[in-house]
């Protein structure tokens, strides 16, 4: 995953282009950790096993996100499902902070 929150940083910074010569490698190893995810979830509520983890809890920190950076979870159905879940455990009030150009500027 993150494959992923490398991909969202530069989409949402405006730096996929300056990144150009990585992206599609990141994208390409994006969507086969989203298979990885797909395949593993298929069987299982939660990443090991029938409840929650800390490795969901990692996993879905970036995973969540990955419609940020030109992936469809409409795509991964399991993964859907698992988001779903995660959320639904966890709550509503998991912060997603913004990215700005310059990260470190606190704005």
């Amino acid at each position: 995953e993150p494959v992923i929150g490398s991909l969202r940083f530069w989409s949402l910074t405006g730096r996929l282009e300056r990144n150009q010569a990585m992206v599609a490698g990141k994208r390409e190893a994006g969507a086969r950790a989203l298979g990885a995810l797909e395949r593993s979830l298929q069987d299982t509520p939660f990443l090991v096993g029938g409840s929650l983890t800390i490795a969901d809890i990692a996993v879905y920190a970036y995973g969540h996100r990955a419609e940020d950076c030109g992936f469809s979870l409409a795509d991964y159905p399991a993964v859907s499902a698992w988001i779903d879940r995660v959320s639904g455990t966890i709550g509503s009030g998991y912060p997603v902070h913004p990215y700005s150009i310059d990260p470190h500027s606190g704005g």
